[in-house]
């Protein structure tokens, strides 16, 4: 057999093989690979409101609402509010040993408010804050930021030392808009102050603003 009559049975035996593998494509039996798009990234909720059921508490609770700063809660008949325009709200539960006209060492202490938050995530408006806190003279020491959660919002917290230690929780709040809570816990004799205040966070609710 001569090299062109091989070349020609070479090129054909291809060409029906071609033929085969076009046919085998189009009727399925040997269908093309299909790449998926990469899986994304969830995104978490973090501007979701979606609070957790409340832990029971008293019947005779008193209830905070506000419609400024989108929230409400439950508190005892013997705490008190504080309506304080420049600062949000204040919930106090004044201790047995704690005297007027000092630094609050005994009892409960809870300031709310709210803002927005522009053109920033929660997490990078709340590293700003802390590098503000930092930065105060008047400020002893300032923890690193790190999660928190309050009746199921997650959020960023840190604890500043100053005259009294104060936690910074900052949550996601509707439309842009972040929830603070400051919180100072002080329990010099036993009255379980700090699980009254978990307590008291267990009943917050977040609404649109």
């Amino acid at each position: 057999m001569s090299r062109k009559s091989l070349g020609v049975i070479i090129y054909v035996a291809l060409g029906v093989i071609l033929v085969a593998f076009l046919v085998l494509f189009r009727t399925g039996r040997f269908p093309l690979p299909v790449t998926s798009d990469p899986t994304p990234t969830p995104v978490p909720p973090t501007e979701a409101l979606t609070p957790t059921p409340t832990v029971p508490v008293p019947e005779d609770w008193q209830t905070l609402e506000s419609e400024i700063h989108g929230f409400s809660l439950r508190y005892p008949l013997e705490a008190e509010v504080e309506d304080r325009p420049a600062d949000g709200l204040r919930l106090i539960l004044v201790g047995p040993t704690q005297t007027e006209n000092t630094e609050f060492y005994d009892g409960i202490l809870l300031n709310f408010d709210s803002g927005n938050l522009g053109n920033q995530s929660l997490r990078e408006y709340v590293r700003d804050r802390h590098a503000e806190q930092n930065d105060n003279p008047v400020v002893e020491s300032v923890t690193e930021i790190i999660p928190a959660t309050v009746s199921g919002y997650i959020g960023f917290s840190y604890r500043v030392t100053s005259l009294g230690e104060r936690d910074y929780i900052y949550l996601p709040h509707s439309n842009n808009r972040f929830f603070l809570i400051i919180r100072s816990v002080y329990d010099p004799s036993g009255q379980g102050y700090e699980s009254l205040a978990e307590q008291i966070f267990s009943t917050l609710t977040l609404r649109e603003v």
